[in-house]
């Protein structure tokens, strides 16, 4: 029960506030030019990323790394965010090595490329004359899961995450198999996982193969992967009722989080878990009969809270 009292249960709340229509534009939400940079990797490799300035000075930074390309994601969640319109803070959109605008870098080695990649970002924007020092990242399936990464990397400079709708694995962004609670859920095989590969692959018949949680499968780790025990920053997870897996990717991510951390950051972190499908913290839910008023703007205003309290120290 202790868990539950650290968690936000956004379940059924009436309409007390107009929300967003996502037919505004980013122009219209977030009306500060969109600069094109270039950011240097350790290896050499050159992501590309869009910037958002406010206006003259320096601001804390919210960094979202994106597979969508950038003009999508420009128009898309973005400008329906709580602090894509507030004036508060710096926005850094990159794009992940090897996909979109950065598909021409060659893939980076070690056991945590994308966190590695997330720790060169973070330290690149704090270095700049229009950052405070003060980094957080933001953004929902693969874009959580590179914060996850990122943190594991523990660059000095990042402050708190906000990863929405993925787990900390950093093995999942290759192709199956992935871990057995993920394949076999209670037991029972996820078809819609493994229905898209063909079924001749050497990963689908892993899988097939494997129906029983065998250690000896489905345990193997590399002893030196990074872990939730690496990650040392607030995390404010979100998971969603209606998405693929809300016990893992909601409910076992936050109480493996506090696990692991010491007492001080175990208070720290926090879950929102709310009616929704996949990345659809922006709209209202409504799944067959049952309609969710509201929640929409209850996931901004704790988006808000979260990221003035860590980046801007309200």
């Amino acid at each position: 029960m202790q868990v539950v009292s650290r968690v936000v249960l956004a379940v059924v709340a009436t309409v007390t506030t107009p929300a967003i229509s996502q037919e505004l534009s980013a122009a219209t939400l977030f009306p500060f030019e969109a600069q094109r940079v270039s950011i240097p990797m350790a290896d050499g490799a050159l992501l590309s990323a869009l910037l958002f300035l406010p206006g003259p000075g320096r601001f804390p930074a919210i960094v979202t790394i994106t597979q969508a390309s950038l003009e999508k994601w420009q128009d898309s969640h973005f400008p329906l965010s709580s602090f894509s319109r507030s004036g508060d803070f710096a926005v850094v959109a990159v794009n992940t090595r090897g996909k979109r605008a950065s598909r021409d870098n060659p893939p980076r080695g070690g056991t945590n490329p994308f966190g590695q990649d997330g720790y060169d970002v973070v330290e690149w924007v704090a270095r700049q004359d229009w950052s405070n020092g003060r980094v957080g990242m933001w953004g929902g399936s693969n874009e959580g899961k590179n914060q996850y990464a990122t943190a594991q990397a523990a660059p000095p400079h990042l402050v708190c995450i906000m990863p929405a709708l993925t787990t900390p694995d950093t093995k999942e962004d290759q192709q199956l198999p992935r871990s057995y609670e993920q394949l076999y859920m209670g037991g029972v095989l996820r078809h819609e996982l493994i229905d898209r590969l063909p079924p001749s692959s050497t990963a689908v018949r892993q899988v097939l193969s494997h129906p029983l949680d065998d250690p000896s499968f489905w345990k193997r780790r590399d002893p030196d992967a990074p872990t939730v025990t690496d990650i040392e920053v607030p995390v404010m997870a979100i998971s969603a009722w209606f998405d693929n897996d809300v016990n893992r990717a909601g409910l076992r991510t936050f109480e493996a989080l506090r696990s692991a951390a010491g007492e001080e950051l175990r208070e720290r972190h926090r879950l929102l878990i709310a009616p929704w499908i996949h990345n659809s913290m922006f709209s209202d839910g409504l799944h067959g009969q049952l309609r969710f008023d509201n929640t929409a703007e209850i996931y901004r205003q704790q988006e808000k809270r979260f990221f003035d309290h860590w980046l801007r120290r309200i």
